[in-house]
């Protein structure tokens, strides 16, 4: 067991290497680029929410742009 587990796993049970992470809640994070500043991560955390508030609503939008979210938010407040 635990072939198909990530190095810090400590249950070294899952069947696939997907099924492990998933157990970790892995989930996307701010990586920041070259300068990254605390107003670039908040606006990152921002779209990303709306961006998942806009999938929840049944619209999805068609980048990860703000024009785009935020058309996406519209069109699902239009919606419901």
């Amino acid at each position: 067991m635990g072939e198909n587990c990530r190095s810090g796993c400590r249950t070294k049970d899952h069947r696939s290497f997907g099924e492990c992470a998933r157990a970790a809640n892995i989930s996307a994070q701010w990586l920041g680029g070259t300068g990254p500043s605390y107003s670039d991560e908040k606006a990152f955390w921002s779209i990303d929410r709306d961006y998942r508030a806009a999938l929840d609503a049944g619209v999805e939008p068609k980048s990860f742009d703000r024009k785009d979210v935020d058309s996406a938010l519209r069109q699902a407040n239009e919606k419901g």
